[in-house]
């Protein structure tokens, strides 16, 4: 297995992927109050799978007792 800390490169914060952090404590908005858990978005490995990504976030959040639901990936050209 690959370190983790190579397959996730960093947390992405942008105003939007703030936005998707936030989406748990949207009551208001009826159509997002429907998300009950918070979306993150990572800067990680190209080569990584969705399962090594999954692998990779319970490895380095075990202590916080997280769970990964589901991953999400798309490429993008810089």
């Amino acid at each position: 297995m690959k370190n983790p800390y190579h397959i996730i490169k960093s947390q992405y914060v942008t105003e939007k992927s703030r936005v998707l952090e936030d989406l748990k404590n949207r009551e208001n908005n009826p159509s997002i109050a429907r998300c009950k858990s918070p979306k993150y978005v990572f800067l990680v490995d190209p080569s990584a799978n969705k399962h090594e990504i999954k692998d990779a976030m319970r490895e380095i959040f075990k202590d916080q007792n997280v769970t990964v639901k589901s991953v999400n990936t798309i490429n993008v050209k810089k």
